[in-house]
């Protein structure tokens, strides 16, 4: 991102551009259960895949907290060290 974090309309055309790849990948994968699994299977395959998605989500969440709350504990400890 610091390529171009300080041009705005890049920005702009690098969010539409990440937009739109990741648009246009999720009709493939949705249809990819369809393609390898039975038609009993598929709906499984289908809530697997949610499933799995819906815990990811919460470990992303989980590892970005944790990670912002061990930067800002670093970054206090020398300012409490200076102010001391």
């Amino acid at each position: 991102m610091p390529l171009v974090s300080s041009n705005p309309t890049l920005s702009l055309v690098a969010l539409i551009a990440t937009a739109a790849g990741t648009f246009a990948a999720m009709g493939p994968f949705w249809s990819m259960p369809a393609l390898y699994l039975s038609a009993k299977a598929a709906p499984g395959g289908i809530a697997l895949i949610s499933a799995l998605a819906a815990l990811m989500i919460v470990v992303a969440v989980t590892v970005v907290a944790i990670g912002h709350h061990n930067r800002n504990r670093a970054s206090a400890v020398p300012q409490l060290k200076v102010a001391a």
